[in-house]
C-alpha cells in the first residue's frame, strides 16, 4: 500500500490480505492436486521401494511416498510447504484484522484496551476486596486531616469503559 495504514487505506491492506490469503491457498491447492495427480498415475501407494544403502525393501505409506516426493521435487514441495504455512498464518492476520474491523478499533487501539480492560478489573476487584474487609468508609466526620494522609484510598472505579467509536457490525464495516 506504499503508505502507513490508516483511515484512508484500511480498506486496500484488508484488500490486500485477501488477496494474498486467495493467492497461496490457490497455489497450495494447485501444487497439491498436482502431486495427487503424480502420486495416482505412478501408483506410488502400491510400490515398493528400495534403501540404497542397506538393500532392503521398504513397504509404501504416506511418510515414504512424502520423503520421494519432497527429495526428487525438493523446489515444488516447498513450495507446497510454504504456501500452506503461509496459507495459515494470512489467513489468521486477516481473521484479526477483520475482528478488529467488526469492533471499530485499530491495532494500536485493541492493545491499549487491553490495558484498560486489565485496570479496570484489577481496581474493582480492589475496591471490592476493601468493601469486603470494611476498609471503605462512606462517611467520616470524625477523621482528621493527619488520619486522610495515612489512609490509602480506595475508590470504586466508576462504570466499565466502553469503546464510544464502536457503532456495531454493520456501521463499522460501512466506515
Amino acid at each position: 500500500v506504499h503508505n502507513t495504514i490508516g483511515e484512508e487505506n484500511y480498506r486496500f491492506f484488508l484488500l490486500f490480505l485477501a488477496v494474498h490469503v486467495a493467492m497461496c491457498m490457490y497455489g497450495t491447492y494447485a501444487v497439491s492436486v498436482l502431486f495427487h495427480g503424480y502420486i495416482i498415475d505412478e501408483n506410488l501407494l502400491n510400490v515398493t521401494f528400495f534403501d540404497r544403502v542397506s538393500g532392503a525393501e521398504i513397504p509404501s505409506s504416506y511418510w515414504i511416498v512424502f520423503q520421494y516426493l519432497f527429495r526428487r521435487y525438493m523446489l515444488e514441495m516447498g513450495t507446497l510447504a510454504m504456501t500452506s504455512v503461509m496459507s495459515i498464518a494470512l489467513g489468521l492476520f486477516l481473521s484479526y484484522h477483520a475482528w478488529l474491523t467488526s469492533r471499530g478499533l485499530t491495532t494500536n487501539e485493541a492493545f491499549k484496551w487491553d490495558q484498560v480492560k486489565r485496570w479496570y478489573s484489577r481496581e474493582l476487584a480492589r475496591y471490592k476486596d476493601a468493601v469486603r474487609k470494611g476498609k471503605v468508609v462512606v462517611d467520616a466526620p470524625n477523621v482528621t486531616k493527619e488520619q486522610i494522609d495515612d489512609i490509602i484510598v480506595i475508590v470504586h472505579p466508576g462504570p466499565k469503559p466502553i469503546n464510544m467509536y464502536n457503532r456495531g457490525l454493520v456501521e463499522n464495516w460501512k466506515e
